[in-house]
């Protein structure tokens, strides 16, 4: 018999199965989102010249199966059934691993119906069937990880935007990655794609990450999910990490990865988020860096925070940078970040303290004095300033802000 031929009741065995195992209704869990009844199998595509003609197909396919060929149907048909449950009530990896499974077996289908046909348009339909399965494999495993309000989202996504749809849902980290890059052109006002989003951010790929950090820097989809999602990253809780990597470039890639994130904490109010910011104000220090860190700190009312950026003036700073503001020559050090910090988070104004700040395009990229007898008297003249209104609210009863570096660093 034809090879294909003998395909084709395992081909219909096991969609059968991954769709009766799909459908089933499970009381204590989130049903997944039902799906059109399942397709049949349209007619088998006809031999190529080479192979012998085609027999009739019996009523019943199972029955022109050897002894051995239903054995192994039968197998193929438990196998799926048992990966379907995993899916349905097994734990994230379990999940992961049987969906993988199924899939790999979706793959070894169409490899006997190539060898036989080549990928032709006599193969066409079954290609998009098996594709339609897989999809509907994956959907299945969403509706029970997401619940059903993520999943009716989800469907609306299909129908608004099908291409963003298949790329976000596929199991292909650089499909999820133009997937991503095509999210940035659509504003999505009903927020069709958030559940996706922070699935992928929890999963956190490094093939799609830049992109999908893209994303949130256009102030889309910042839920407490999201916030939650970047500090594990942050912390290397749940850092993406290629095959292969040696330790140290795993961790310069996390390095690399963190300042991308930091700027998004900036955009949320929540207690996690100002020692993480104090930390890195005072490692990187440089003002270009810092600055929209130091307006994460103030969005934050973080006030426990001038302590120590107090105390930590004057223990020597990095060589001086000589730049232009205006026309004005002026000199940088690192302490200067910290002066700085201090006036945002008190409301006064730099030019008080005779420091010179320059904006470009929207970001400070310059501060400075024009001499250090200038640089002297202003954090002589804040001191003076804070020894007075330390214990003067906002300040007396702001809870203390201590530096917390990444969780993988201490």
């Amino acid at each position: 018999m034809n090879f294909a031929f003998r395909m084709f009741p395992l081909v219909a065995a096991m969609t059968f199965a991954s769709w009766a195992w799909a459908q089933r209704v499970d009381n204590t869990r989130p049903s997944p989102i039902r799906s059109t009844p399942t397709q049949q199998l349209p007619p088998l595509p006809k031999p190529t010249p080479t192979t012998r003609p085609a027999t009739t197909q019996p009523a019943n396919p199972a029955a022109a199966l050897t002894p051995a060929d239903q054995e192994l149907l039968r197998m193929v048909q438990l196998e799926v059934a048992q990966q379907m449950q995993q899916i349905r009530t097994g734990r994230a990896r379990q999940r992961d691993r049987a969906q993988a499974a199924i899939l790999q077996l979706h793959r070894q289908l169409l490899l006997p119906l190539d060898a036989a046909h080549g990928k032709t348009l006599a193969t066409r339909d079954y290609r998009n069937l098996l594709a339609t399965w897989a999809r509907e494999v994956r959907l299945a495993r969403l509706g029970v990880e997401l619940g059903a309000e993520p999943m009716a989202r989800i469907r609306k996504l299909q129908t608004a935007k099908p291409n963003i749809f298949e790329l976000l849902i596929s199991d292909d980290p650089a499909a999820m990655n133009v997937g991503f890059n095509t999210l940035r052109g659509w504003s999505d006002p009903d927020k069709l794609a958030e559940p996706l989003v922070t699935r992928a951010l929890r999963n956190s790929r490094p093939e799609y990450m830049d992109q999908l950090l893209a994303v949130y820097q256009l102030n889309r989809y910042l839920t407490p999910a999201t916030l939650d999602g970047l500090l594990e990253i942050y912390h290397g809780q749940s850092a993406p990490r290629r095959p292969g990597q040696t330790p140290q470039q795993a961790a310069n890639a996390l390095a690399n990865l963190r300042q991308q994130i930091l700027p998004l904490l900036c955009k949320f109010e929540d207690d996690r988020i100002p020692p993480i910011l104090l930390h890195a104000v005072m490692e990187y220090r440089h003002i270009y860096q810092t600055a929209p860190l130091i307006e994460g700190l103030v969005k934050n009312k973080a006030h426990g925070a001038i302590d120590v950026l107090m105390s930590a003036t004057g223990r020597g700073s990095a060589g001086a940078v000589q730049g232009k503001i205006g026309a004005q020559t002026v000199t940088y050090v690192t302490d200067d970040t910290l002066l700085y910090a201090v006036l945002k988070l008190t409301g006064q104004s730099p030019d008080l303290y005779g420091l010179k700040v320059q904006n470009y395009q929207g970001r400070i990229s310059m501060i400075g004095f024009t001499d250090d007898e200038s640089r002297k008297a202003a954090m002589e003249m804040l001191r003076l300033w804070w020894d007075g209104q330390r214990d003067q609210p906002p300040y007396n009863d702001a809870p203390p802000v201590t530096p917390q570096p990444p969780m993988a660093q201490r």
